[in-house]
């Protein structure tokens, strides 16, 4: 039979075998997490996160040209400033253009449809096309509506409207007008991450 002082220490060394134990996990599910976490910033940190860091940080605080011209699917033109006040200062807008890949625009526009309607109404695509008949059979082709105009100019070629870098390069993206008229929350959508780009809508509009 243990005597008394014998089991207090038996017991001692028992908690102290459970501390080290549990210690020891905790230390295994600490740098687990910063092994995780050190992957994350390696992916953000790799040559796309930084292109995509460097762009968006060039592109962010733009004065846009508020009095380029737009003309919805029916023909009537305003300038994106009366747009602006038409629709507030709390809308999204979605700029892509006739050269983008098709699959990219496809690809926001099938997230945005997935949106309920409140959320969709505070949307606006922004786009430059071929020509109006061009544009009024995208349109025509949209099984959900969406508030779309296209740029209105005599000029060909023109790629370039609201004064933003990274326009007419080939990159659809999303962003807001502050009320200084200059972009912000600029968001460069990835096709293969669909969840990301409902999620910046989300967050963006409430």
């Amino acid at each position: 039979m243990i005597g008394k002082k014998a089991f207090i220490v038996l017991l001692s060394i028992l908690n102290i075998i459970l501390l080290s134990t549990i210690f020891l996990r905790g230390k295994t599910c600490i740098e687990t997490n910063k092994a995780i976490a050190n992957e994350k910033v390696k992916d953000r940190t790799s040559s796309r996160g930084y292109d995509i860091l460097l762009v968006t940080l060039e592109n962010e605080g733009i004065k846009i040209n508020i009095e380029a011209t737009l003309i919805d699917a029916f023909g009537n033109r305003l300038s994106l400033k009366n747009l602006i006040k038409k629709y507030g200062n709390d809308v999204v807008f979605v700029r892509y253009s006739a050269l983008d890949c098709n699959t990219c625009v496809n690809t926001i526009i099938s997230v945005i449809k997935t949106l309920p309607e409140r959320k969709r109404n505070k949307i606006i695509l922004l786009s430059d096309n071929l020509d109006f008949t061009d544009f009024i059979a995208k349109e025509k082709n949209r099984q959900i509506p969406l508030k779309s105009y296209s740029f209105y100019t005599s000029e060909t070629n023109k790629l370039n409207f609201l004064d933003i870098p990274i326009e007419g390069k080939g990159v659809p993206f999303c962003f807001t007008i502050n009320s200084n008229y200059e972009t912000d929350k600029i968001f460069f959508p990835e096709i293969t991450l669909p969840s990301e780009i409902k999620l910046y809508f989300n967050e963006i509009i409430k």
